[in-house]
């Protein structure tokens, strides 16, 4: 364990007269310089050694004497904030145990501080990914707007491309994290500023009616019939652009999955769980819920988070300050009422909404107005939509029903439409135009296939009106005698009749 102390001039290997020491150095201070002396004792003689270099220094206090009062391993170095001043401990270890204790509690929280941020970038990044996809998705946009989102979507795949490789890679410092965050946050708000400039775009056209050049719009007609067959069925309903699974209107575009939404409410909680607020992780997050998710986002806290005022918007409201609320409150609000404009139920947010804008202009923003006002925008969707649902699926019954009535009437047209263009082609093969006399009630009988089965007429007898038939026309003659009727006078016309 122990060795000499190097360099020139440093040891005196002579024992000092008049001293109870061994291997006093020559020159104290240089002796103290390094960073493995120290001393030993045994009997009245003090020893000034060196251990091997490069070992912690823990191993060095160690190796000291195990007997002394003072030594390391009679000291706890976790026992923050008690007196350890009593004269029994050795201040210099005091405190270097207590700078120990504490940068191993920094350490800690670093790294969770660490974690909680790449969660919130993940939370972030996967949430730009999903709305950014389901917005592409709607009829409502030219060919040019898609391809500017498009392009917006691809830089967001491939920086979350690179963030991953860089925490696969290593162990990311706070510094580094913070970088990470700031490249995060600064596609953010590029992605924002584009998607509200293509919103206003869209408003102005009229939701797309009408289409530059070198771009398209699709007719209701064009987006039924690229959808689902139940979708293509409620074609010509109220509930035309309406899910039917869903009672979602297809213009927000498609329902998020049960991982994005639980992606969501786990980062959320995450950041007002417990003491203290995730700021990052709120402005990271936050932004992400747009009205193609927020409705079930809140519905899926609900389920497994709690509701009322356990809910994620009561939550998450009593967790900002007045100028976060400032900020956040109108993301929430748009992401609401663009849901429900798009399920034609405006008038009937019209008054929550204002009670929500004349609080965000007040100084004092009460959490309980906001979160109130906010979820009867929600219920009021989700009423919509629950109804949504059963309107349209009653439709699309409807719609088969109709459609198999036309059918069946179709086919009984063709049928018809068939048996009597085989009957004549059987009367002319019969050259039965040759006798001009003859009854024009003669009718040729097929089957449901076409094939010939024979002549058939209507008489008047006794008995009342008789239908009689025969393969062929001697068949039928004898027939129409079985009735006691001349054939003349049944085939053959009577112009005085």
């Amino acid at each position: 364990m122990f060795g000499s102390i190097y360099g020139p001039g440093v040891l005196n290997d002579t024992i000092v007269p008049g001293y109870g020491v061994t291997k006093f150095p020559v020159n104290l201070d240089t002796f103290w310089s390094l960073p493995n002396g120290t001393t030993r004792n045994f009997g009245e003689a003090t020893q000034y050694v060196t251990y091997p270099m490069g070992r912690p220094q823990f191993m060095y206090d160690l190796a000291q004497n195990f007997t002394d009062p003072n030594h390391i391993s009679n000291w706890n170095p976790m026992l923050i904030g008690m007196n350890l001043s009593n004269g029994t401990t050795n201040p210099f270890l005091t405190q270097q145990g207590q700078m120990s204790a504490f940068q191993w509690g920094a350490n800690m929280v670093q790294q969770m501080q660490i974690q909680q941020a790449i969660q919130g970038i993940a939370g972030a990044l996967n949430s730009m990914e999903s709305s950014l996809s389901n917005i592409i998705k709607s009829d409502n946009l030219t060919n040019a707007q898609k391809a500017e989102l498009k392009g917006l979507l691809e830089e967001v795949k491939a920086l979350k491309s690179k963030i991953e490789q860089q925490l696969k890679a290593k162990n990311p410092t706070q510094d580094e994290v913070i970088d990470m965050q700031k490249e995060v946050q600064d596609l953010q708000k590029k992605v924002s500023e584009a998607a509200d400039k293509i919103r206003a775009e869209v408003n102005e056209a009229g939701n797309g009616s009408s289409a530059s050049s070198g771009s398209s719009s699709s007719s209701s007609s064009d987006s039924s019939s690229s959808s689902s067959s139940d979708t293509a069925d409620l074609t010509g309903t109220d509930y035309e652009n309406i899910d039917p699974e869903t009672g979602r209107s297809t213009k927000i575009g498609e329902a998020p999955s049960k991982s994005e939404c639980r992606q969501f409410c786990a980062t959320i909680f995450d950041a007002i769980d417990g003491c203290g607020t995730k700021n990052d992780v709120i402005e990271a997050t936050v932004p992400g819920l747009t009205e193609s998710n927020i409705v079930e986002v809140i519905s899926y806290w609900d389920k497994n988070y709690g509701s009322g005022d356990q809910g994620m918007i009561r939550r998450l409201l009593d967790d900002l300050g007045h100028g976060q609320k400032k900020k956040y409150v109108p993301m929430l609000l748009n992401a609401l009422q663009t849901r429900a404009e798009a399920l034609g139920i405006d008038d009937e947010i019209d008054q929550y909404v204002t009670n929500i804008t004349k609080e965000l202009g007040d100084c004092n923003i009460s959490d309980g107005i906001c979160s109130k006002n906010l979820m009867a925008i929600y219920d009021k969707i989700v009423e919509k939509e629950a109804a949504n649902k059963t309107g349209a699926k009653e439709a699309i019954d409807n719609k088969k029903s109709e459609n198999e009535t036309k059918v069946n009437e179709r086919k009984q047209e063709v049928i018809t439409e068939k048996k009597n263009e085989i009957a004549n082609k059987l009367k002319d093969a019969l050259k039965l135009d040759d006798v001009p006399q003859l009854a024009s009630a003669l009718k040729i009988e097929t089957d449901d296939n076409g094939e010939f089965t024979g002549y058939s007429i209507e008489i008047n007898t006794q008995n009342g009106k008789v239908k009689v038939t025969g393969q062929t026309y001697q068949e039928l003659a004898l027939a129409i005698e079985r009735n006691n009727l001349s054939v003349e006078d049944v085939l053959v016309r009577n112009p005085k009749a």
